[in-house]
């Protein structure tokens, strides 16, 4: 087996593994007769077995992403075009801050 097959069902088991075997406690406590001896101990029995599950499947479930074909890109694409927010030439030199048409200038009454 190989090591990123491993991870992907490690990651699987950790997160998707978890709330299964959560859903599947749950399911059991509210299945299972309140006056089942050792209930509390189904149900832990009944969390484990659908994480033990839910790792088979990632296991078995990771084999074929490897056997996916690799997409590969074929030619080269044209780098994009970056889009500068440059100032006119007549501007370049002077200050940016411009005024609003709203504000008067001062002594001009």
């Amino acid at each position: 087996m190989s090591g990123s097959r491993v991870v992907d069902a490690l990651a699987v088991i950790t997160v998707t593994g978890m709330l299964i075997a959560t859903v599947a406690m749950l399911v059991a406590n509210r299945i299972l007769p309140a006056d089942l001896p050792q209930r509390g101990d189904w149900e832990e029995y009944s969390f484990w077995a659908a994480w033990v599950l839910a790792m088979g499947h990632a296991f078995w479930r990771t084999a074929p992403v490897l056997q996916a074909p690799r997409l590969r890109r074929r030619g080269r694409r044209k780098p994009r075009r970056r889009v500068s927010c440059r100032l006119p030439a007549s501007e370049r030199g002077r200050s940016v801050r411009r005024r609003s048409p709203l504000v008067t200038q001062r002594g001009a009454a």
